[in-house]
């Protein structure tokens, strides 16, 4: 019927779920949330475990005994279920949407299908890359499963609209490579290693005799360039010219770059919160001096979430007839 069987409060807000079991015999409900944890449902209660991400979660899915879970940084993490990382997958852009690949045969095949935001589609069979499959257009869903006849069909949703539908082969393999991992073979071709020169002799023995001495002195030198490195990055903070700045309770780190030669450029800004909680209404100031007429002066921030990087620009325009240049500040209030 309707009606509800089970409530759980959450410490956040869901956005992905992933479910296997059975509702009557035993069930686990994986829940990524909107703080960057994964919480865990068992039979109607919540475990006291919550595994904790290092960006957003931008996808889910649940396999055997593994949780795989793609994040903004580009970065695919498998857990155990207990909560163990198993591996990492580091992809070459953003993440979209994921799904789970399972084929029967002879035996269950299981794979993660994986849409990126430069159009490729990717099959990986736990941490190994199987396939990549090139699209014209960015996708924005995936569903795989039967399609009429064939039983094994993906269907994709496109940016634009369109809709797609591919047919795996029915003699396709997605195996992991069988070749052996380990070193390259060229690592048994030797090296042709020169003769021991008279010099070199020498060189070897002056350092044994004095090896107590240069170490010494190493470690001297050493000291005093984390020392000056120390002193000027303290100097950088306290100018207020460092990419990172501080206040009472969060912390945020400013990058700016200008795009362009000019009369006419632009100032792109990337912010992040590097601190645990979030801010509001954050605004951001940019003081040109006079020889530069800005579109916009004032950028107020919504909201800066912890982890994730905003970008912003402002058009700049010189009215030096002589093209001089000057310095742009930027505020972050």
């Amino acid at each position: 019927g309707t009606s509800v069987a089970h409530k759980v409060k959450l410490p956040a807000v869901p956005v992905f779920i992933a479910i296997t079991g059975l509702l009557d015999v035993e069930y686990r409900i994986v829940v990524a949330a909107r703080d960057g944890n994964l919480y865990t449902i068992k039979n109607g209660e919540i475990t006291g475990m919550a595994i904790e991400l290092e960006s957003q979660p931008c996808g889910l899915v649940r396999t055997n005994k593994n949780i795989i879970v793609g994040c903004m940084n580009n970065t695919i993490h498998s857990f155990h279920v207990k909560g163990k990382k198993s591996y990492s997958i580091y992809l070459p852009s953003a993440i979209v949407t994921m799904e789970l690949l399972q084929i029967q045969r002879q035996r269950m095949t299981k794979a993660l299908l994986v849409a990126l935001a430069n159009g490729e589609v990717r099959v990986y069979n736990e941490k190994h890359l199987v396939s990549i499959h090139q699209t014209n257009d960015i996708p924005t869903g995936l569903r795989f499963g039967r399609f009429g006849r064939e039983d094994n069909t993906m269907i994709m949703t496109h940016a634009s609209g369109a809709l797609s539908i591919k047919i795996l082969p029915r003699h396709a393999s997605l195996e992991a490579s069988g070749a052996a991992a380990g070193p390259p073979p060229e690592q048994d071709i030797p090296l042709n290693v020169p003769k021991k020169t008279k010099l070199y002799v020498e060189q070897t023995q002056r350092e044994r005799e004095q090896a107590v001495d240069m170490h010494r002195i190493f470690q001297r030198d050493l000291c005093k360039l984390r020392l000056s490195t120390a002193r000027a990055y303290v100097k950088v903070l306290t100018d207020g010219q460092g990419s990172v700045s501080y206040t009472t309770g969060s912390s945020l780190r400013l990058n700016a770059q200008v795009q362009g030669l000019g009369p006419l450029f632009k100032v792109k800004l990337n912010v992040q919160n590097t601190g645990t909680k979030p801010l509001f209404n954050v605004p951001v100031m940019l003081a040109p001096s006079s020889i530069y007429q800005i579109s916009t002066s004032q950028i107020l921030i919504p909201a800066l979430l912890p982890g994730l990087l905003y970008q912003f620009e402002a058009e700049v325009q010189c009215m030096d007839p002589n093209g001089a240049a000057d310095s742009i500040r930027v505020f972050i209030c």
